[in-house]
C-alpha cells in the first residue's frame, strides 16, 4: 500500500485583477471547482477569494501535475462562468498562478487563511498580497504572472 499527500496551495485572480468575480454567486463557481478535483480524485479543503482571484487548499492526487490541474480549473471554470450567466461581468482568468507546496501541519493555518481571505483584504491587495509570497519564498515577481 503507498500513501502520498501533495498539500498545494493555489492561488489564480482574473484577467487584469478585475474583481468581476460576484461574490454572491461565489458558492456555484466554488462548488463547480470542487466537482472537477473530485473527478480528478484530488481533495479540497478550503477554497475561497474574493472579486478578483480564488485560494484553494488542496490535496492533488500523485498522478496529476499541479500545472496540468490548474489549466483544466482555469479553463474548465471559465467556459463555465460565461455559459451560466452567473457572472456577467467576467472576462477570463489571468495567465498565471501561484502553487506553493505545504507541509501537512501547516494544512490548519493555511485553511484558516483562506477562510479568512474578506477579512484579510480589507488590509491588503491582491497584488501586494502576491509580491509578498514571492518575496518571502525568494522568488522574483513578474508583473506578466497576473495578466
Amino acid at each position: 500500500m503507498s500513501y502520498t499527500t501533495n498539500l498545494q496551495h493555489i492561488v489564480f485572480g482574473t484577467k487584469h485583477r478585475k474583481p468581476t468575480i460576484n461574490m454572491h454567486n461565489s458558492k456555484a463557481l466554488y462548488s463547480f471547482i470542487w466537482s472537477m478535483l473530485q473527478k480528478r480524485k484530488c481533495r479540497l479543503y478550503r477554497i475561497g477569494g474574493i472579486e478578483d482571484h480564488v485560494h484553494m487548499v488542496v490535496d492533488v492526487h500523485p498522478k496529476i501535475a499541479v500545472a496540468d490541474l490548474v489549466q483544466d480549473i482555469k479553463s474548465y471554470s471559465s467556459q463555465w462562468m460565461k455559459k451560466s450567466m452567473l457572472f456577467p461581468a467576467f472576462e477570463a482568468w489571468c495567465e498565471g498562478y501561484y502553487a506553493e507546496s505545504k507541509d501537512p501541519s501547516d494544512k490548519e493555518g493555511i485553511i484558516q487563511y483562506v477562510k479568512n481571505q474578506v477579512e484579510h483584504h480589507k488590509g491588503e491587495a491582491f497584488l501586494d498580497e502576491l509580491k509578498r509570497f514571492y518575496s518571502i519564498r525568494g522568488a522574483s515577481w513578474h508583473d506578466k504572472e497576473l495578466y
